[in-house]
């Protein structure tokens, strides 16, 4: 009987041998290489790989070491568990830095003595100082116990991984734009960082596609301690770019996530084609405080071209008779199914007529309109704006509306035959599309102009001077002598008028 307890012994024994050295075998062990930025916290992944049907693994106890572990500038904070690689979660140990063994301890056992699953099961969540050294650092995972169920334990061959401490990343980007050809709109240029409060230059290139010129590179004070140097180079016609550049003594601040820096001017020709056209900053980089020059990824922002809208000013020729006035009916004709919100041009005409008033036609209108017509000194001629304040069109009707009115004198003493040409120039405004969206137009292609005319005057048609004597009648027949009003009056036989 003790001789077969015995031999029962020695085959428990020899089995448990067995298991190990087959367990030994179907067993893996890999981590993850991890990057992180200075001043930050990442995770490397511990995963360990078995077949479920020959091994169940309960816990185990884990060293990470590396020369360059110091437990402060370069820790291993803490650890974590994934969870999914448990059946009732895990209970986690890790001991405090060892400096003599240059090394942390892990220990980790299935509660209840539940078996772990193959896979991922750890987390190692590592943070690196501030002032840590860009740089690749070598650590060391060493496997001390693996244990199985039946209490065996199993050794794996240590595992080498990096912990690389990555340059802080500085993100550009800038507005997207809507311009109007012939005009100039800015795009605003902003960073985001991780470095800290260390830049105090910036280099780039923009690139721009044909139609669009960029004028201008400004910043934002706000953005500074100081006044910084911005320079924007000469038109690199081979590669289609602008160098750019923004200098400063101290480092640019950095009050909020986004930090806007840099306004850019940009201005599309006449001619460019309505639609997307992408501007790119790129060959970027950051300089530091302490005089490193850091490589940054490119960014893009559109410009955006609208379409044209399709429409016309137009002012039908009138006849006007020296002494008295006429009005010109303004009318705007649109492809549009909706009209203008805003209109507004400038009027220029020869200084022998006289712009009486100018009003617009109610009736066009939904609401009352805001309307302003004022002379232009330094330029010698009259800004017009008609304006609908609400969210209506204020002038709704597809094809041809009269929206304004201008009255025009011409003084007697001009000469009948004369005439004179009213010009209206570089009108704009905004429509409502069909999905009552706001449009900007362009800026008429050409003037829209009419001609004034002066005629012989009709009704009297002959005013001579009379000898003041003889009987005066008004056109009653009343005898009114003199003390004259004005009107109209016969002497003689013939009228004439007072003034």
């Amino acid at each position: 009987m003790k001789y077969f307890t015995n031999l029962k012994m020695i085959s428990f024994s020899l089995l448990s041998l067995l298991c190990a050295t087959v367990s030994a075998q179907e067993v893996t062990m890999s981590v993850t290489d991890v990057s992180l930025k200075a001043g930050q916290t990442a995770s490397a992944t511990i995963s360990m790989d078995f077949d479920e049907n020959a091994i169940d693994v309960l816990g185990c106890q884990l060293f990470i070491s590396g020369e360059s572990l110091d437990g402060e500038n370069i820790a291993l904070k803490s650890i974590s568990a994934v969870a999914d690689a448990y059946e009732t979660g895990a209970d986690l140990g890790l001991s405090s830095y060892n400096t003599k063994k240059n090394r942390y301890t892990i220990t980790v056992s299935d509660k209840e003595t539940e078996p772990m699953y193959s896979g991922e099961f750890l987390k190692l969540n590592f943070q690196v100082g501030e002032d840590v050294p860009v740089g690749t650092y070598a650590m060391t995972l060493t496997p001390e116990e693996i244990s199985i169920r039946g209490q065996a334990t199993i050794s794996l061959p240590d595992i080498t991984f990096t912990l690389t401490v990555e340059e802080p990343a500085t993100t550009f980007g800038a507005t997207d734009v809507e311009i109007i050809p012939g005009r100039s709109e800015v795009s605003v240029v902003g960073y985001n960082t991780e470095r800290k409060n260390d830049i105090v230059g910036v280099s780039f290139n923009i690139y721009v596609p044909d139609g669009l010129t960029i004028v201008a590179a400004e910043a934002i004070n706000e953005a500074f301690s100081e006044a910084p140097a911005v320079t924007l180079g000469d038109y690199d016609s081979a590669n289609k770019c602008y160098p750019a550049t923004v200098t400063a003594t101290n480092p640019f601040l950095q009050s909020a996530e986004w930090n806007d820096f840099l306004n850019l001017s940009i201005v599309a020709s006449e001619d460019v084609p309505s639609g997307d056209h992408v501007i790119r900053i790129a060959d970027i980089e950051v300089a530091t405080i302490d005089g490193k020059v850091v490589p940054s990824e490119e960014t893009s922002f559109t410009v955006i071209i609208p379409a044209r809208i399709n429409s016309a000013i137009t002012v039908p020729d009138v006849n006007l008779m020296p002494g008295r006035s006429v009005e010109c009916i303004v009318s705007m004709e649109s492809d549009l199914p909706h009209g203008f919100q805003l209109m507004q041009f400038n009027l220029s005409f020869d200084t022998e007529l006289t712009l009486v008033n100018a009003e617009a036609i109610e009736s066009a209108f939904e609401g009352i309109p805001a309307f302003a017509c004022s002379f232009n000194s330094d330029e010698a001629l009259y800004n017009v704006s008609v304006a609908c304040e609400g969210d209506e069109a204020v002038c709704a009707n597809e094809g041809v509306n009269d929206f304004m009115k201008l009255t025009f004198s011409a003084a007697r003493n001009l000469t009948v035959g004369n005439t004179y040409t009213v010009t209206l120039s570089a009108f704009e405004g905004s429509f409502l599309n069909a999905e009552n969206v706001l449009k900007e137009i362009y800026p008429a292609p050409t003037d829209a102009q009419f001609v004034i005319t002066l005629i012989e005057p009709t009704g009297i048609e002959e005013v001579s001077t009379m000898k003041d004597n003889g009987d005066c009648y008004n056109l009653m027949g009343i005898n009114v002598k003199n003390n004259l009003q004005k009107g109209v009056y016969v002497r003689n036989g013939k009228k004439f008028i007072v003034e």
